[in-house]
């Protein structure tokens, strides 16, 4: 067992319910003593029931949120303004990044954050709060989230805002179905569609819409789909069915659980979108006439990703938990992820016997940044490399996506959650990744987890807005960051008062979008607040501009000029010639640009009112002026 994963095991799954056992009893990897969970820690207590989705009165296009940020200059002391922009209202979340760090291991409140490999390490974070659209400032104040001064160095921050404000937002744009299959929106065809996953026992119908097509006035506009792979007398699945990344017509999909009296084997299925007849089809080069075999336990969520599937293989009776990679094109399985440091824990049963148990993973996201995995009843969640090597691990402690039973609770100061993971998204970055929740009062929320191991917040949706709130059935989360009209987190969920489609399709699929966006911005050690002033010919010369307001109170704006490539400083001095602060000093290619002051020294300190110059410096130019602050 690694150094890291003693602590993840002993601390963070020692939290794990050992259901299906007479005694509700469990001794954690590392831990001797015995402990019992609470009564009414069963799973049907995760979802009180207590409420429904707030159904939307638009079905469309979606609405993107866009945030744009600028650079923050900071020299390591006292706080930091980050000023950014939006074109609608939303919560905003700042989180801010030491760049290029060397630290491993275990830190966070508890030991919840586990860093196996070096990367951007998290400093603190702002917590959400909300913001109007147009221009915005949050302030840092230059603390780590232990309270220390965070000190000089590179960093960088992250906005992540999301409108869960306007409930004309949140827009059905397609059909969902009630499986625990992943969220399938496809943004490589015009207009972007949207599938809904089959699954319990095939060949359940399931949907295929069109983003853009108004749902709420013509439900029975959504096409009814069946996959050829299952005959009704088949085990079911729990992949659902999920598009090819690359291949516009080849999707994916599993058969979990096999019939051994029916000779049916589990595995991976590989099929052929047909148009005409509405079905996806085994295509038989992949695999076993189609299926690649898996050894004979439950196949879980599937990821396609270039060359590769990856599949959540769990096996008890095998004493296997890993992920597998299958060939897209053979179906061999050419390699797999072991597990079971992240997803077991030794459990007792009711004669006292120990025994191991296999807890996962179950939930899966892959991306060009790597593997995201959790499981439905455990703490960890887990991001590795495409080879398998993990990078970090967001464990119990943080009480963002904790599973804390009312004994453990107490033990350590938390609040007392049973709170599984059914859905995982990540973001196209990296940057961050979601969890959909279920709750034992809350209902189903949103984790967010950034940047390395440090979850950031728990996001309980206003049940008046959506998009999802108790007694909706959420079981997905989908990010789509392209930089387009279809960008925002996708929730699926369902509510089987509205069947647009009778007995064919039992239950209405919702495809929730929530208008979200990630800005990242520079902050640290030769950082400028320096932009380019908007499009414009080249300049003829230096020129330094009056700065505007002045005088001023809080900050002014100085525009230049610069008619090639070079150094540029821009200073600020007070009367008596000391320097102020540096507000540019960096190579600049040649353009119009604009900075601003906010009439703080380098410490961070605001001035005094009086008068200040500011002085330009670039190859043999030089021009001071002058601006007077007045409070």
């Amino acid at each position: 067992m690694s150094k890291f994963s003693s602590s993840l095991l002993g601390l963070g799954l020692s939290l794990l319910m050992a259901s299906g056992l007479l005694a509700q009893r469990y001794h954690p990897i590392g831990d001797d003593r015995e402990h019992t969970l609470p009564a009414g820690s069963a799973g049907a207590n995760f979802n009180d029931g207590g409420g429904t989705i707030a159904t939307p009165t638009n079905s469309g296009f979606p609405d993107p949120l866009v945030i744009t940020a600028q650079n923050a200059p900071y020299n390591g002391q006292g706080s930091v303004d980050v000023k950014f922009s939006m074109n609608q209202r939303a919560r905003v979340l700042l989180a801010v990044y030491r760049i290029g760090s060397n630290a491993t291991g275990v830190t966070g409140p508890h030991g919840a954050w586990t860093t196996v490999t070096p990367g951007d390490q998290y400093v603190n974070h702002i917590p959400l709060a909300p913001y109007e659209a147009g221009n915005s400032t949050i302030t840092w104040d230059g603390n780590d989230w232990e309270g220390n001064a965070a000190g000089p160095g590179n960093y960088e921050f992250d906005l992540i805002g999301f409108n869960d404000l306007d409930a004309g937002k949140v827009t059905i744009v397609g059909p969902w179905g009630g499986a625990w299959g992943p969220n399938v929106v496809d943004t490589r065809v015009e207009p972007a569609e949207v599938w809904s996953p089959f699954q319990e026992t095939p060949p359940t119908p399931y949907g295929r819409g069109v983003i853009g097509t108004d749902y709420i006035a013509n439900p029975g506009a959504i096409e009814v789909w069946s996959v050829t792979a299952f005959g009704a007398d088949e085990e079911r699945n729990r992949s659902g069915h999920v598009p090819d990344d690359v291949s516009l017509t080849t999707h994916w999909t599993s058969r979990q659980r096999p019939n051994e009296a029916l000779g049916l084997l589990g595995g991976v299925i590989k099929l052929t979108r047909n148009d005409v007849a509405k079905t996806m089809d085994v295509d038989e080069s992949f695999g076993d006439n189609g299926l690649s075999v898996s050894r004979g336990a439950t196949t879980w969520q599937l990821a396609p990703h270039e060359n590769t599937v990856y599949v959540c293989f769990t096996s008890e009776e095998l004493q296997t938990t890993v992920i597998e990679k299958y060939d897209k094109t053979s179906g061999e399985r050419v390699s797999e992820i072991d597990m079971f440091e992240n997803f077991h824990i030794q459990s007792l049963d009711e004669d006292g016997n120990e025994f191991t148990r296999i807890l996962g993973p179950y939930v899966l996201a892959v991306n060009d940044n790597g593997i995201w995995t959790t499981s439905h009843n455990t703490n960890a969640r887990v991001h590795l490399d495409h080879d398998g090597n993990v990078r970090w691990i967001n464990g119990l402690g943080d009480n963002i996506g904790d599973w804390v039973s009312n004994e453990t609770a107490a033990e350590l100061g938390l609040l007392a959650n049973l709170a599984p993971t059914v859905g995982y998204g990540a973001d196209p970055t990296g940057k961050m990744s979601y969890g959909v929740d279920t709750h034992n009062s809350l209902g189903y929320q949103l984790t967010m987890i950034g940047r390395g191991p440090a979850g950031l917040a728990n996001v309980e949706f206003n049940p008046a807005t959506g998009p999802f709130s108790r007694g909706n059935n959420t079981k997905h989360i989908q990010v789509i960051n392209e930089g387009g009209k279809y960008d925002g987190l996708y929730i699926g969920g369902q509510t089987a008062e509205n069947a647009p489609g009778g007995t064919a399709f039992p239950e209405m699929g919702l495809a929730n979008h929530l208008p979200y966006d990630l800005a990242t911005g520079l902050m640290g050690a030769g950082v400028t607040a320096v932009e380019e002033n908007g499009p414009a010919s080249t300049p003829d010369s230096y020129v330094l501009g009056d700065a505007y307001p002045n005088p001023f109170n809080p900050e002014t704006t100085i525009e230049f000029n610069v008619p090639s490539e070079g150094r540029v400083k821009i200073e600020i001095y007070n009367t008596a010639g000391q320097l102020v602060t540096s507000l540019v000093d960096e190579e600049l290619t040649a353009g119009s640009y604009k900075t601003t002051w906010d009439a703080r020294d380098e410490s961070g300190a605001l001035m005094a009112s009086g008068v200040y110059f500011y002085r330009m410096l670039a190859g043999d130019f030089a021009d001071t002026r002058t601006m007077t602050l007045l409070k």
